[in-house]
This record gives C-alpha cells, structure tokens and sequence, in this order.
C-alpha cells in the first residue's frame, strides 16, 4: 500500500516524539509516512490554519499531489440538507473504470521474461541491420531510383528498431512492476516515462533537411 507525506514542496511534517504536537522538518527522510486518510486527519485536524493553506499529501510512489481542500471543491453532492442530489453519471463513470481495470491481464513473470529474451534477439538483429544499411550506403553509389529504395528499406527497418526498443522499455517496467509489487499509480506513471519522446534537433543539419521537403 502507498504511503503519503505532507509537504509544502519544501518542508514535510513529523510527529514530535511523545507528544501529540506536528512539527516541521526539512527532509522527507525525517518525515512521518502516513495512509491517506491519516495524513487527510493530521492537515484537517491537526495543522494551523496557515499550514493547512501550504500543505498538501504527496504520494511516496507517484508522487502525485493532493490538496484535500481541491478533492472537496470536486464533490457533486449537495451540501444542504434539506435536499440532497448528486451527479449519477459517476456511477457509470466508476462502472466503466472497475471494467477497464478487471479486463486488464497481466502475463505472469514467466511469461513476461520470455517476451524480454524474444525482444533482446529481435533488438540485437535490427542493430546489426541497421549496421548494414549504413556500411552499405558508406561503400555504394548506386543511381537514384536504387537510393529511393534503400532509403524506403532503411526507413521502414529503422521504425522497426524504434517501436521494438520502446516496447523493451515498457516490458522492464513490467518486470519490475511485478517484482517490486508497484501501486497501480505508479505503474502508470513509469510507463508514460518509459514512451520515446519527440527527437530534439542537435544541430542546424536537421531544419536543413527539413527545407528540403519544400
């Protein structure tokens, strides 16, 4: 089960030893770990007003930030008594997302350390593919129609190699997910990590080339 702190981004809350005072630290190291709802109480219950303004939960897995206060403003509930109503499309809303969830079917390790040696073969031939596409252009002149080919060959390949290696860097996350027993929202969060991200040009020889196709 994850666990929460409460932080300001800066400082982190601690429970002062044998009293029931909170005070602030300036590492997470120091910090008091908390379930959600423990550390829901302390900002509710036990924060001065000031404090409660700062601070908000942060997951130790994901990371991801909470501020109670934005989770209330969110509710569709009424607050008044005298007549209480609330969205019921969120009923079809947490129908659909407990689907998605259940039809989800993870292979188990063994399976998933086969698909790592079938994609580790599968990287290493489009490597030394690739190694082959470029010694050849290096040692060859052919006329133009033979360039569009091997340039048409070449591209397909290299979109080959790249889907593949992404693919690798999901399947470690896998792996690890299922040995480090990862929270849900954790292995959301590394998968999006483990996505390649646009090319960022390193030199001027990309918009050159670029120009060219005007």
């Amino acid at each position: 089960m994850q666990k929460y702190l409460i932080t300001d981004g800066k400082q982190y809350i601690r429970k002062e030893s044998n009293s029931r005072r909170y005070v602030l630290c300036g590492s997470p190291i120091m910090a008091d770990e908390f379930t959600y709802k423990q550390a829901e109480n302390v900002i509710k219950n036990c924060l001065s007003q000031n404090l409660k303004k700062r601070f908000y939960i942060e997951g130790m897995s994901d990371f991801v930030k909470i501020v109670p206060q934005e989770v209330e403003e969110l509710m569709t509930s009424s607050k008044e008594n005298k007549r209480f109503s609330f969205d019921e499309s969120i009923l079809d809303k947490l129908e659909d997302i407990t689907e998605g969830v259940i039809a989800i079917g993870l292979p188990d390790i063994k399976r998933l350390l086969s698909y790592k040696g079938d994609l580790e073969k599968a990287i290493s031939f489009y490597d030394q593919a690739k190694s082959d596409f470029d010694h050849w252009e290096m040692n060859h002149a052919p006329p133009a129609h033979i360039r569009t080919k091997v340039y048409g060959l070449k591209h397909d390949w290299e979109n080959k190699r790249a889907r593949i290696k992404e693919k690798y860097e999901f399947l470690k996350v896998l792996i690890e997910a299922t040995q480090e027993d990862y929270s849900f929202s954790k292995l959301q969060t590394e998968l999006q990590r483990a996505k390649y991200v646009p090319y960022k040009p390193n030199t001027y020889v990309y918009e050159m080339l670029n120009d060219l196709l005007k």
